[in-house]
Protein backbone atom coordinates (compact mmCIF):
# COMPACT_ATOMS: atom_id res chain seq x y z
CA UNK A 1 0.00 0.00 0.00
CA UNK A 2 1.07 3.36 -0.95
CA UNK A 3 1.86 6.24 1.57
CA UNK A 4 -1.05 8.94 2.11
CA UNK A 5 -0.58 12.03 3.28
CA UNK A 6 -2.78 15.15 3.83
CA UNK A 7 -1.74 18.59 2.45
CA UNK A 8 -2.60 21.35 4.50
CA UNK A 9 -3.48 24.02 2.58
CA UNK A 10 -2.91 27.76 3.62
CA UNK A 11 -5.73 29.96 4.69
CA UNK A 12 -6.38 33.54 4.63
CA UNK A 13 -9.14 36.31 6.20
CA UNK A 14 -10.06 39.41 4.33
CA UNK A 15 -12.34 41.56 6.13
CA UNK A 16 -14.89 43.11 4.20
CA UNK A 17 -14.22 45.47 1.56
CA UNK A 18 -10.77 44.26 1.15
CA UNK A 19 -9.05 43.90 -1.76
CA UNK A 20 -8.47 39.65 -2.40
CA UNK A 21 -6.48 40.46 -5.27
CA UNK A 22 -5.57 43.01 -7.83
CA UNK A 23 -5.75 43.25 -11.64
CA UNK A 24 -2.03 42.93 -13.14
CA UNK A 25 -0.96 40.92 -9.69
CA UNK A 26 1.04 37.72 -10.54
CA UNK A 27 -1.03 34.95 -10.62
CA UNK A 28 0.27 32.18 -8.61
CA UNK A 29 -2.76 30.77 -6.36
CA UNK A 30 -6.74 30.33 -6.23
CA UNK A 31 -9.20 31.21 -3.82
CA UNK A 32 -11.91 28.43 -2.67
CA UNK A 33 -14.34 30.42 -0.52
CA UNK A 34 -14.94 28.60 2.95
CA UNK A 35 -17.18 31.69 4.16
CA UNK A 36 -18.42 35.03 3.17
CA UNK A 37 -18.91 36.30 -0.47
CA UNK A 38 -16.69 38.88 -2.77
CA UNK A 39 -17.24 40.74 -5.97
CA UNK A 40 -14.94 40.36 -9.16
CA UNK A 41 -14.10 43.60 -11.31
CA UNK A 42 -12.86 44.33 -14.37
CA UNK A 43 -12.24 48.31 -15.22
CA UNK A 44 -13.82 49.52 -18.30
CA UNK A 45 -12.86 52.80 -19.84
CA UNK A 46 -12.45 53.96 -16.13
CA UNK A 47 -15.74 52.58 -14.58
CA UNK A 48 -15.44 49.14 -12.50
CA UNK A 49 -17.66 46.72 -14.02
CA UNK A 50 -18.73 43.89 -11.87
CA UNK A 51 -18.73 40.82 -13.47
CA UNK A 52 -19.71 38.33 -10.95
CA UNK A 53 -20.79 37.76 -7.20
CA UNK A 54 -19.06 34.33 -5.84
CA UNK A 55 -19.86 32.72 -2.10
CA UNK A 56 -19.19 30.26 -0.07
CA UNK A 57 -17.77 26.88 -2.02
CA UNK A 58 -17.25 29.04 -5.40
CA UNK A 59 -13.27 29.11 -6.59
CA UNK A 60 -11.73 32.04 -7.97
CA UNK A 61 -8.26 32.53 -9.74
CA UNK A 62 -8.08 29.65 -10.91
CA UNK A 63 -6.55 30.13 -14.18
CA UNK A 64 -3.25 30.61 -11.96
CA UNK A 65 -3.16 26.64 -11.48
CA UNK A 66 -2.71 26.13 -14.99
CA UNK A 67 -1.50 28.81 -16.31
CA UNK A 68 1.20 31.49 -15.46
CA UNK A 69 0.39 34.96 -15.72
CA UNK A 70 -1.14 37.90 -14.29
CA UNK A 71 -4.64 38.16 -13.15
CA UNK A 72 -7.68 40.00 -15.24
CA UNK A 73 -9.28 41.54 -12.71
CA UNK A 74 -10.00 42.58 -9.08
CA UNK A 75 -12.07 40.59 -6.42
CA UNK A 76 -12.93 42.78 -3.28
CA UNK A 77 -14.67 41.10 0.27
CA UNK A 78 -17.94 42.07 0.11
CA UNK A 79 -18.35 40.38 3.79
CA UNK A 80 -15.37 39.18 6.21
CA UNK A 81 -14.06 36.39 4.04
CA UNK A 82 -12.04 33.39 4.87
CA UNK A 83 -10.76 31.55 1.98
CA UNK A 84 -8.35 28.23 1.55
CA UNK A 85 -5.58 29.20 -0.85
CA UNK A 86 -4.74 26.55 -3.42
CA UNK A 87 -1.23 26.75 -5.08
CA UNK A 88 -0.31 25.99 -8.16
CA UNK A 89 2.43 23.23 -6.98
CA UNK A 90 -0.16 21.71 -4.89
CA UNK A 91 -2.56 21.55 -7.80
CA UNK A 92 -0.26 20.10 -9.60
CA UNK A 93 0.97 17.36 -7.39
CA UNK A 94 -2.55 16.28 -7.10
CA UNK A 95 -3.23 16.13 -11.24
CA UNK A 96 -0.06 14.52 -11.51
CA UNK A 97 -1.17 11.81 -9.10
CA UNK A 98 -4.52 11.32 -11.24
CA UNK A 99 -5.97 8.97 -13.70
CA UNK A 100 -4.07 9.61 -17.17
CA UNK A 101 -7.73 9.92 -18.46
CA UNK A 102 -8.95 12.72 -15.97
CA UNK A 103 -5.12 14.34 -16.87
CA UNK A 104 -6.04 14.34 -20.41
CA UNK A 105 -9.79 15.66 -19.69
CA UNK A 106 -8.04 18.49 -17.66
CA UNK A 107 -5.90 19.39 -20.44
CA UNK A 108 -8.17 19.75 -22.97
CA UNK A 109 -10.33 21.75 -20.52
CA UNK A 110 -7.10 24.29 -20.09
CA UNK A 111 -6.61 24.85 -23.46
CA UNK A 112 -10.34 25.58 -24.40
CA UNK A 113 -10.74 28.01 -21.52
CA UNK A 114 -6.75 29.47 -22.20
CA UNK A 115 -8.57 30.17 -25.29
CA UNK A 116 -11.92 31.28 -24.90
CA UNK A 117 -10.65 33.33 -22.16
CA UNK A 118 -7.55 35.12 -24.68
CA UNK A 119 -11.18 35.69 -26.85
CA UNK A 120 -12.79 37.27 -24.14
CA UNK A 121 -9.47 39.43 -22.94
CA UNK A 122 -9.11 40.90 -26.30
CA UNK A 123 -11.15 43.67 -25.95
CA UNK A 124 -13.96 42.62 -28.13
CA UNK A 125 -15.64 46.10 -28.59
CA UNK A 126 -15.99 47.51 -32.08
CA UNK A 127 -19.38 46.99 -34.43
CA UNK A 128 -16.63 45.11 -36.74
CA UNK A 129 -16.40 42.47 -33.50
CA UNK A 130 -19.99 42.00 -33.18
CA UNK A 131 -20.87 41.27 -36.48
CA UNK A 132 -18.17 38.65 -36.79
CA UNK A 133 -19.12 37.62 -33.43
CA UNK A 134 -22.73 37.28 -34.60
CA UNK A 135 -21.86 35.34 -37.06
CA UNK A 136 -19.71 32.58 -35.76
CA UNK A 137 -22.32 31.82 -32.86
CA UNK A 138 -25.31 31.55 -35.92
CA UNK A 139 -23.05 28.97 -38.16
CA UNK A 140 -22.16 27.21 -35.00
CA UNK A 141 -25.94 26.91 -33.68
CA UNK A 142 -26.96 26.17 -36.96
CA UNK A 143 -24.23 23.26 -37.79
CA UNK A 144 -24.45 21.96 -33.78
CA UNK A 145 -28.65 21.13 -34.68
CA UNK A 146 -28.88 17.39 -35.22
CA UNK A 147 -32.49 17.60 -37.06
CA UNK A 148 -32.62 19.09 -40.56
CA UNK A 149 -36.23 20.74 -39.73
CA UNK A 150 -34.87 22.51 -36.29
CA UNK A 151 -32.38 23.84 -38.77
CA UNK A 152 -34.36 24.48 -40.93
CA UNK A 153 -36.63 26.48 -39.13
CA UNK A 154 -34.16 27.97 -36.79
CA UNK A 155 -32.07 29.25 -40.55
CA UNK A 156 -35.66 30.55 -41.31
CA UNK A 157 -36.43 32.08 -37.97
CA UNK A 158 -32.81 33.95 -37.46
CA UNK A 159 -31.21 34.51 -40.53
CA UNK A 160 -33.59 37.67 -41.05
CA UNK A 161 -33.13 38.98 -37.57
CA UNK A 162 -29.07 38.31 -37.92
CA UNK A 163 -29.17 40.34 -41.82
CA UNK A 164 -31.13 42.98 -39.80
CA UNK A 165 -28.40 43.21 -37.23
CA UNK A 166 -25.61 43.23 -39.34
CA UNK A 167 -27.25 46.04 -41.60
CA UNK A 168 -28.09 47.89 -38.25
CA UNK A 169 -24.05 47.65 -37.30
CA UNK A 170 -22.69 48.70 -41.16
CA UNK A 171 -23.02 52.41 -40.56
CA UNK A 172 -20.94 52.48 -37.34
CA UNK A 173 -17.78 50.00 -38.57
CA UNK A 174 -14.78 51.35 -40.05
CA UNK A 175 -14.97 51.87 -43.63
Amino acid sequence: MGKSHTVILDRSFVPQNGLVMRKDDVANCAYLIQSGSVGVYAEKDGVEVELAKLGTGDIFGEMALIHEDVRTANVRALEDCNFIIITRQVFLEKLAASDATIKAVVEMFVRRLIHLNDQVTNNLDTPEDLANSAEVVFERVLSGLDNPKDAAKFEVQVQPKLDALLAALKPYMRK
